[in-house]
């Protein structure tokens, strides 16, 4: 009798299995190590950025500083040259001297003036803070040590401790909390100065103008 074949036992197969094409592994890591880069130099990118800003607005506010140090200067310059010329000082005197005078009462040209001296006040604050302190014709009563914050038309007393009486005649002008142009001031005891718009009686009195800025004893403001 034909002997039957024998069963073949299930054996692992000895052909290859296919790899997949490429080193997936390898990729992966390749893949990884790129993005690492990428995000290291957009790190890199965004810190450049803002260094750049920082710099840019430093630079901007260095730019603001010295342009306004330069407008700072010129508006020192400006008011300086103004006191020189005792231009603060008359148009105080010409808005005392129309207030002295009833609207209508002066000839049509000069009513036709009367708000300058305002106008110019105006433009002295909102231009310069320029603000005219002191008031025509006031008499107060300092130690002689507080002198040396006001022109004064007479020479400083001996006793620095004492006390002496003074009448204003002529505006000063502050800005902000500083003394620019201090107050101009003659002994209460002299004959009182001409008030604006009293020009009737300058023959008979001494003139009401004080000497100029560079001109009159002052001390050092404190």
């Amino acid at each position: 009798m034909p002997t039957q074949p024998k069963k073949m036992k299930n054996l692992p197969s000895r052909a290859k299995k296919a790899k997949p094409y490429g080193n997936p592994k390898g990729a992966q890591k390749k893949d990884s190590a790129r993005m690492r880069q990428m995000d290291a130099a957009l790190t890199r990118y965004e810190k450049a950025c803002r260094v750049a800003a920082a710099r840019g607005e430093a630079l901007a506010a260095l730019a603001h500083r010295i342009r306004d140090a330069a407008v700072e200067k010129q508006a020192v310059h400006i008011i300086r040259e103004m006191g020189k010329l005792q231009l603060l000082r008359d148009v105080v005197e010409l808005r005392d001297a129309y207030a002295e005078c009833a609207p209508g009462s002066l000839t049509p040209r000069l009513e036709a003036l009367r708000l300058l001296p305002d106008a110019f006040l105006q433009w002295f604050e909102t231009r310069f803070g320029l603000i005219p302190t002191g008031s025509f014709g006031n008499e107060l009563e300092l130690p002689v040590s507080r002198l040396r914050n006001y022109t004064c038309t007479f020479d400083m007393p001996a006793d620095s401790s004492g006390l002496v009486r003074v009448r204003v005649v002529a505006a000063g002008w502050k800005r902000g909390d500083t003394v620019v142009i201090p107050p101009c001031v003659c002994l209460a005891n002299q004959p009182k100065p001409v008030a604006p718009g009293d020009d009737h009686r300058a023959a008979r009195r001494p003139s009401a103008i004080p000497p100029r800025i560079d001109e009159a004893t002052s001390g050092d403001m404190s």
